[in-house]
């Protein structure tokens, strides 16, 4: 709603993943999370120029007890409104 509302406001998409698996798989897995939630965007009529796509990149060295499939809070996409 506030998209439509201030032409001007972008919005900041974030991915990220678990530390399950290595990091190629990671990077491909987060980008496509992005790019559907883009894709979502474009479709409700939205010009592309108003998204930016960003990684988590300070995520920190894995622990053993990151090393599971419990970590289903990292696997996630944020927003974050920027330039109004």
């Amino acid at each position: 709603e506030a998209l439509k509302r201030v032409p001007k406001m972008k919005l900041e998409i974030y991915g990220s993943t678990d530390l399950v698996g290595n990091e190629y798989n990671n990077k491909n897995l987060y980008e496509k999370r992005v790019h559907t939630v883009l894709q979502y965007f474009l479709e409700k009529g939205f010009q592309e120029n108003r998204f930016i796509i960003k990684p988590y990149t300070n995520l920190p060295e894995p622990k053993i007890s990151d090393l599971n499939f419990g970590n289903v809070e990292k696997r996630k996409v944020q927003f974050v409104l920027s330039d109004f």
